[in-house]
């Protein structure tokens, strides 16, 4: 999805309990930074997300609209706004951009004037897959950022701290990391707060207790 001072990282092998916010809190993203570790390009996932087609000199006051009404804290790892090239086969002309406004279920919550501005400023809104999680690596970056132009920060600690754990731990991480960001989806599609944790018994690697805000 995922994420954002913060602990120091851990140099041992120990399998810290797997936490998420994809509203961006930044001790949970710490969290994840520490947990959801991926050293190379994986299988990209895709989530989609509407956004809307507009003139490049109305981009400004479009994401000023929506960093009020929409502002994704748990996306801000995707970039704003994407050129589009003038003959893209999708009815663009020279100069326009899309605009990532959000998740469906928001973007359709919005309030009935801001919604009316936004289709003042805009030519129509439609989906786009863009990725689910933020790169944790250059590699996935570069890769990326050819769906959708993304931020990159690389984790706290960098590669060094990442190759401290075995094959096994890392795929074990990967999966309840999976698991905590399902949680804490849910947790934001049911209306409450963002964040979904796992904890995990590193000694038996048995969850011991979920949980969604």
């Amino acid at each position: 999805p995922p994420p954002a001072s913060s602990p120091p990282p851990p140099t041992t092998s120990t399998l810290p309990a797997a936490m998420a916010s994809p509203r961006g809190e930044s001790a949970a993203e710490d969290v994840v930074e520490r947990v959801d570790v991926r050293l190379r390009v994986e299988d990209l996932r895709l989530t989609e997300v509407l956004c809307c087609r507009a003139e490049a000199r109305q981009a400004g006051a479009l994401v000023q609209l929506l960093s009020t009404c929409l502002s994704l804290p748990h996306l801000k790892y995707l970039k704003r706004v994407r050129r589009l090239p003038a003959g893209a086969g999708d009815g663009a002309a020279s100069g326009q951009v899309l605009v990532l406004l959000g998740p469906r279920d928001d973007v359709e919550g919005m309030a009935p004037a801001d919604r009316e501005e936004l289709e003042r400023l805009s030519h129509e809104v439609r989906p786009e897959m863009v990725p689910s999680f933020p790169p944790n690596t250059r590699e996935q970056f570069d890769a990326w950022c050819s769906t959708w132009p993304l931020n990159f920060r690389p984790p706290q600690g960098g590669i060094k701290t990442l190759n401290s754990f075995s094959p096994s731990e890392l795929s074990s991480m990967r999966s309840f990391m999976h698991e905590a960001l399902g949680l804490a989806s849910e947790g934001h599609r049911a209306g409450g707060c963002a964040v979904g944790c796992v904890i995990v018994d590193p000694s038996s690697l048995e969850v011991v207790a979920r949980a969604h805000g």
